[in-house]
C-alpha cells in the first residue's frame, strides 16, 4: 500500500470517528469537531521526518478539541496516546505501517464503542430521572386530588349537619362516629 493510500485511509478513519462524536448538536462544540478535522486533515497532507512527529501534529489538533469532548476527554488523551505508541514503534522498526494502521483502526473502534456506551448510559440515566419525576409528580397529583376530594366530603357533611341553619339533632351519630 502506497504511503497516499494510507494517508487517505487513515484521514478517513479520522473524519468518520471525530463525526461520529458530533452527536451534541451544539454550534460550540461542532465548531471544535470541524476545526479538529481541518487540523488533522492539514497533518495528513503534510511530510513529516518521522511517523512521530505526524502523531504529534494530529495530537495536537485532538488537544484543542478537549475542552468540546467533555467528560469523553479520557477516551480522546487514550487515542492520543496509543497514536504515539505506535508512531514510535513504526520509527523503531518494530511494526510496519500495515500493522500500524490496523492497531489503530482498532482503537478508533474501541474509542468509538466506548464513547457508544457512556451515550448510551447517559440516555438512561436522563430517562430515570425524567420517569422518576414523573412518578412523583403523579404522586403528587393524586395527593393533591384526594385532599380535594376529602375536603368536598367533609364540606359535604357539615352542610347535611345542619337544618335551616340549626344543628341537625340526628348528626350526633355522624360525628360521633367520626371521632373515633
Amino acid at each position: 500500500m502506497t504511503k497516499q493510500k494510507i494517508g487517505i485511509l487513515t484521514l478517513c478513519l479520522i473524519l468518520g470517528v471525530t463525526t461520529g462524536c458530533t452527536s451534541t448538536g451544539l454550534s460550540g462544540t461542532q465548531k471544535a469537531f470541524d476545526q479538529n478535522a481541518r487540523r488533522i486533515a492539514e497533518c495528513e497532507r503534510k511530510e513529516f521526518p518521522t511517523h512521530r512527529a505526524k502523531a504529534d501534529c494530529m495530537n495536537a489538533a485532538d488537544r484543542a478539541l478537549m475542552p468540546a469532548v467533555g467528560s469523553d476527554a479520557d477516551l480522546l488523551r487514550y487515542r492520543m496516546a496509543k497514536r504515539t505508541d505506535v508512531a514510535q514503534r513504526i520509527d523503531s522498526g518494530k511494526i510496519s505501517v500495515a500493522k500500524a494502521n490496523s492497531e489503530i483502526l482498532g482503537v478508533y473502534a474501541q474509542v468509538q464503542s466506548e464513547r457508544n456506551k457512556r451515550v448510551a448510559i447517559r440516555a438512561q440515566t436522563a430517562a430515570n430521572i425524567m420517569q422518576a419525576q414523573n412518578q412523583s409528580n403523579a404522586m403528587a397529583s393524586m395527593a393533591n386530588s384526594q385532599a380535594r376530594m376529602a375536603n368536598t366530603l367533609e364540606n359535604a357533611e357539615l352542610r347535611r349537619s345542619r337544618i335551616n341553619g340549626q344543628p341537625d339533632p340526628f348528626s350526633w351519630a355522624r360525628t360521633y362516629s367520626q371521632q373515633w
